[in-house]
């Protein structure tokens, strides 16, 4: 399925670069109420502002209220997300875990989700892949670079001040 108002980011493992790259495009684009989603497939109890939205088998949804902490979640709304979930999922549930969020967002409007296991499931409008510099996991990459995408390094990013993309009529778009 392909969902043209999703910008989805995925990296080749951690302190890959996936969070800074999101928190930039939310506040390139904070004008237009920017939903964003943070997918992780480890469960854990949820710190203070997590409050919880869905809990089904396989996976648990919550809204992420505190802005003030480093947390992932947190820093999605400090960059300015109108609303950011967050999802814990097994691998087997997350196409329902997103799905779920995914159908009480307004249609057209800007989507942004950190996961890389999501892509398995469907095709975004725009798909990024971080890359890690510092000798990080680099596995999944390979396959993940089978699919249309921007691809950059966190240091790429921490220099870069406006990203090559755009949303336009509900969609987002490579201007690459």
């Amino acid at each position: 399925m392909k969902l043209e108002n999703l910008l989805l980011v995925a990296g080749s493992g951690r302190k890959s670069g996936k969070t800074t790259v999101v928190c930039k495009i939310i506040e390139q684009f904070r004008h237009l109420g920017i939903i964003s989603v943070k997918i992780s497939p480890h469960f854990h109890d949820p710190s203070d502002g997590l409050v919880p939205v869905t809990e089904k088998s396989g996976y648990k949804i919550f809204e992420e209220t505190n802005s003030i902490t480093s947390k992932d979640s947190s820093r999605m709304l400090q960059s300015g997300a109108k609303k950011v979930y967050f999802i814990q999922s097994a691998e087997e549930s997350l196409n329902d875990a997103f799905s779920d969020v995914y159908m009480n967002i307004a249609p057209g409007k800007p989507v942004i989700c950190e996961s890389p296991a999501l892509i398995n499931y469907l095709e975004p409008g725009v798909f990024v892949i971080m890359i890690s510099t510092s000798g990080s996991n680099l596995k999944n990459i390979k396959k993940l670079r089978r699919f249309p995408h921007l691809e950059y390094t966190c240091e790429d990013i921490l220099t870069t001040t406006h990203l090559p993309i755009d949303f336009v009529e509900g969609r987002w778009k490579s201007l690459k």
